[in-house]
């Protein structure tokens, strides 16, 4: 998720007063370490509050194989925020017994018991002025499982709060993103149980639109058998490189074809032309100018080149698609989709053409 993202996602987490006490806690804690941004962290410890509370059998098992995939320092933190959750109200949700919240607490502890943490690695030279610095490895105290105080009651989020900034939250969440979706999905299911049922209009929202996204996944994808509608003179003096029908037939679905047409974020023809000339460029099928480009396109698709804008994004961004993808801005994610969409297409387009050659 870019920071656009989180942002949103930690104004959820804002919403609860568990989280603002939890966080002075986990930013001292984690200091030194290698952790995702605290919401992240939170959102992945509701997510396991909910599988626990679903699961049948062994609990145990579910919270300490917890950490595949992630790194111990990850697992470490999660775990041991999904245990915050529970001393601090969840309890109620889960009825976790005795029993288990003791072999939780010493899951948690077996990550320090064993040297499992790992700090990041740290420079041991003063860039300024060369000296050797003096740097204390000893271990900070790590976040204690168990709460200082006795298992406190849940405090029920203001619901007018959490119903807007959740709007807000589906408002932002890109309509063809299934990790935004299932993630913005997680963190309200768990509101909604955390708040009894109090946003269940929220809950239908997301799932209607992870419906949307599976089904424009699965019966709007390229057409692999595309047709050029150019003359061989035309497709001869295009100027492109390579493979140049296929090309040519792929930026025509894309510009005047389906794509364009289904395309699930906001975008302008300039951020087409944009797109479409680092793909050409980076790829290989473009090794003219962008005056070039500017004719070719207005030439094969009546389409208008602004040179010098593209120009100054480039000078900016860089020309090559590849390097836009740790985007940090809406606009940025947009162009490199287009570019990487414009990749995937000419893959499936070559390779459907050469199995039915």
């Amino acid at each position: 998720m870019n920071e656009f993202d989180i942002e949103y996602l930690e104004s959820v987490c804002r919403c609860d007063n568990r989280y603002e006490e939890w966080l002075k806690r986990h930013q001292h804690e984690s200091m030194g370490y290698d952790v995702p941004h605290p919401s992240i962290v939170w959102t992945e410890a509701t997510m396991l509050i909910m599988v626990l509370r679903d699961v049948n059998f062994d609990k145990q098992y579910v919270f300490k194989t917890w950490n595949n995939g992630k790194s111990d320092v990850e697992a470490y933190f999660v775990k041991s925020t999904t245990m915050y959750l529970i001393m601090h109200g969840d309890n109620r949700i889960l009825n976790i017994s005795s029993r288990d919240k003791e072999r939780f607490i010493r899951d948690i502890n077996d990550y320090e018991f064993f040297d499992k943490l790992k700090r990041k690695r740290r420079s041991r030279i003063n860039e300024e002025n060369g000296k050797y610095l003096e740097i204390d490895d000893s271990k900070s105290m790590m976040m204690l499982a168990e709460p200082s105080v006795k298992c406190r009651d849940l405090t029920i989020p203001d619901k007018r709060m959490m119903r807007s900034t959740i709007g807000n939250l589906i408002r932002m969440c890109p309509k063809n993103d299934m990790k935004g979706i299932t993630t913005s999905m997680s963190l309200v299911a768990y509101y909604n149980e955390v708040m009894q049922g109090g946003l269940r209009e929220e809950v239908h929202q997301l799932r209607d639109m992870m419906n949307q996204c599976i089904d424009r996944s699965t019966s709007n994808e390229s057409p692999l058998d595309l047709k050029c509608q150019f003359s061989d003179e035309q497709v001869r003096t295009s100027g492109i490189s390579k493979e140049a029908k296929i090309v040519l037939a792929v930026i025509d679905y894309m510009i005047n074809g389906d794509y364009r047409n289904n395309i699930a974020f906001d975008c302008d023809i300039h951020d087409f032309n944009v797109a479409l000339y680092s793909a050409m460029k980076t790829l290989g099928y473009w090794e003219r100018t962008r005056e070039d480009f500017k004719r070719m396109m207005k030439r094969m698709f009546n389409i208008s080149v602004k040179v010098g804008l593209m120009s100054r994004y480039f000078q900016r961004n860089s020309d090559n698609y590849r390097n836009w993808s740790n985007y940090s801005n809406s606009k940025l994610e947009n162009r490199y989709k287009i570019a990487k969409d414009f990749e995937v297409c000419i893959e499936r387009v070559k390779k459907y053409k050469s199995n039915n050659f």
